[in-house]
């Protein structure tokens, strides 16, 4: 027996490659049993029994890989779907800051047309009430300009009762003369005048000193918008630096209405709303690269190497296709040689979708199709089967076994459909060669599996690159 230096299992001593993790196995040592199980002899196994053991092993290998494989698969899901959810924040933390900003912008544009508003207000109330006052003053002094005649000269007295008066012209000068007087008082006009004198300079007064207070106020206003565009343009100097939100100027929305604004702030929440929902999008799909889809019309379709193909959710692309003359402990039969090749999976469906190797196979020139071989060349980037988690990619190599220098290879894709098809045929047709040797009857000429058209091939066309350097580092 061996003992595998990566797992520490045990292996036959035949065994090139370790069936549990598929390592080299060829230089390891082999360990000595008991005395008493070397006295037996061994049994001689025939052809078929050691092939029938190859099979088994290389099926326990592809089982033990398809489990790492798996495990592999849920990590990479986890990690593809941090990416995304990290990308969604970033986007969705930008579009908030951008929306704050216009926010803050509204607020304070509002705020100060409500202070002009109430300004004016205060100031059309003070005018009424200077008004008001005026015609109470007014009203007191009526009185005593009544009484008194400019050109006549002669005053009636405003406590005497009301009494019948005839008016008679002279030269168009008008006289009063009274007609009917109970009591007559005179009145000395120099009294009279006097107190007018004194209220008119009262009112005169009192409005010079309102005027003088105007005035007064209006340069405290002054000074007080000056303070204020100093510490403006020192907020502005400051700012150059550190660039902040700017202030709204009155000056420059005088003339805006409410309306404009409003319908400024809905058009930016719209186009928010865009980038918010074709973010996911832009996130998904980053290259713009052309690709076909495979439809019932072109099914079977040939492309070349670097293609983009689309089917059923998954974009497919041949990347590179080199040849390698294998490894010191496997190489190809003579005049075949290996073929490495790297394909490139993404899944652009809303779904998780699976993968598998087995679907992929390689015909010649000479109509001979062939499928996958497992070899120590490409242990780190071989393709087998798993799940896509969505807008995930993956890349993987197969190989194949091809006579040398053939310039007509095609790699064909079957779905798993066709495959279940090709597997129950095999089996109808090993039933009735067993029937017909255990019944003894002659032997008939071997029935082959009716060919089937590929859903798409992939012209291939080698690079002379050799890989056996690489397995051998890799070993």
């Amino acid at each position: 027996m061996k003992l595998c230096k990566k797992c520490k299992k045990k292996v036959a001593n035949k065994a090139k490659i370790c069936r549990y993790c598929g390592a080299d196995v060829s230089k390891a040592k082999i360990i000595k049993t008991d005395a008493n199980k070397m006295k037996k002899e061994p049994v001689k196994k025939t052809q078929t029994e050691e092939a029938k053991d190859i099979k088994i092993e290389n099926k326990t290998v592809e089982k033990n890989i398809e489990i790492q494989e798996t495990k592999s698969t849920k990590k990479e899901s986890a990690k593809n779907i941090k990416k995304i959810y990290d990308i969604i924040k970033e986007k969705s933390i930008q579009i908030f800051k951008i929306i704050k900003k216009y926010i803050i912008v509204f607020i304070k544009f509002i705020i100060k047309i409500l202070k002009k508003i109430f300004n004016k207000i205060k100031i059309n109330i003070k005018k009424l009430d200077q008004k008001i006052k005026e015609k109470e003053e007014h009203k007191k002094l009526k009185p005593i300009e009544e009484n008194i005649s400019k050109k006549s000269g002669i005053v009636t007295d405003t406590l005497a009762p009301k009494e019948e008066v005839s008016y008679e012209t002279t030269k168009g000068i008008p006289i009063i003369v009274p007609v009917t007087f109970e009591k007559e008082e005179k009145i000395d006009l120099k009294k009279d005048f006097k107190k007018l004198k004194e209220r008119i300079k009262t009112f005169i007064e009192k409005q010079k000193k309102k005027t003088e207070e105007r005035k007064l106020k209006r340069q405290e206003l002054k000074e007080l918008r000056e303070k204020q565009k100093l510490e403006k343009q020192k907020e502005e100097q400051i700012s150059e630096e550190k660039p902040d939100i700017e202030e709204v100027d009155e000056d420059e929305y005088e003339g805006i209405s409410i309306k404009k604004v409003l319908l400024f702030i809905l058009i930016l929440l719209i186009l928010a709303s865009l980038i918010f929902v074709f973010a996911k999008k832009i996130s998904f799909h980053h290259d713009n690269e052309p690709q076909t889809k495979i439809t019932e019309k072109n099914m079977g379709k040939t492309f070349n190497m670097n293609e983009a193909i689309l089917y059923k959710g998954i974009k497919y692309k041949v990347t590179k296709a080199e040849t390698s003359e294998g490894t010191e402990y496997r190489k190809p039969k003579e005049g075949n040689e290996y073929i490495v090749v790297t394909i490139h999976f993404e899944n652009q469906s809303k779904e998780k979708q699976k993968y598998s190797y087995r679907n992929w196979k390689m015909s010649n020139s000479k109509d001979e199709e062939k499928s996958r071989i497992f070899t120590p060349i490409n242990v780190e980037t071989a393709l087998y089967s798993g799940t896509l988690v969505v807008a995930s990619e993956k890349d993987g190599s197969l190989v194949f076994e091809q006579p040398k220098n053939d310039e007509d290879l095609v790699l064909n894709f079957y779905s798993d459909q066709q495959l279940l098809e090709i597997e129950k045929e095999k089996a109808l047709i090993e039933k009735e060669n067993k029937e017909t040797e255990e019944s003894g009857e002659e032997k008939v000429e071997a029935k082959q599996v009716e060919k089937r058209e590929p859903i798409f091939r992939i012209r291939i066309k080698t690079s002379k690159k050799d890989m056996q350097e690489k397995s051998e580092t890799e070993a």
